[in-house]
């Protein structure tokens, strides 16, 4: 899962492994009230591209991807560091 900083921000996610099973991301907004908030999803498995999805990324907000691994039974995911723009 990748942040591309482009104009607009566009997150991709892609399933490298030709298993069955896809892939998800979920891009979460750290608000000071509301805690971590999603506001962009996207999903990538069965076919040879990855996914994609705009998101304009506010300068100095603080967000955080999750990777999770669809059909395993209880989504595992694994999240990046909070970052910024």
């Amino acid at each position: 899962m990748t942040h591309l900083d482009s104009d607009p921000d566009r997150i991709r996610v892609c399933d490298m492994n030709a298993d069955g099973h896809g892939v998800y991301g979920v891009l979460t907004h750290l608000t000071p009230t509301h805690g971590m908030q999603p506001v962009a999803f996207v999903k990538d498995g069965g076919d040879a591209d990855c996914g994609y999805v705009k998101y304009s990324i506010e300068r100095n907000g603080r967000y955080q991807m999750q990777l999770c691994w669809k059909d395993y039974g209880g989504d595992p995911c694994t999240a990046s560091p909070i970052f910024t723009e």
